[in-house]
């Protein structure tokens, strides 16, 4: 069976893993539809917007269910409208998955909208 780029990157995130390849096929399934690409699974990664982009790297990174994620400014090269959509979608997915999420910003927006704790030097 023939996969996409998309596949292909978020597969390659399960190689230590050591799952069937059924299961394989069902995460990847599952979380490109939870990050809204399931219909751009054939597209080459230069072929994405920078929006699309972002969604297969957050894919990538909560395919193989870790306990933590840190994110180093995911937002940081958006418009106002993609970034407000994906901050929505990575606080969506921070609630459903239930992983610990760092998250590095400079914006004081982001951080108010994103954190749940505050930490002051």
């Amino acid at each position: 069976m023939l996969y996409g780029e998309n596949y292909e990157n978020l597969d390659f995130a399960l190689n230590a893993q050591p799952l069937e390849a059924k299961v394989r096929q069902q995460r990847i399934a599952e979380m490109q539809a939870r990050v809204r690409l399931d219909r751009f699974k054939d597209a080459y990664p230069a072929r994405l917007s920078g929006g699309q982009q972002q969604r297969v790297a957050i894919a990538r990174a909560l395919v193989a269910q870790p306990l933590a994620v840190l994110m180093d400014e995911p937002l940081s090269n958006l418009d106002d409208e993609l970034k407000d959509e994906l901050c929505r979608q990575i606080l969506d997915l921070h609630a459903s998955l239930g992983f610990t999420l760092v998250y590095v910003t400079h914006s004081k927006e982001e951080m108010r909208r994103i954190g749940t704790r505050t930490f002051r030097c």
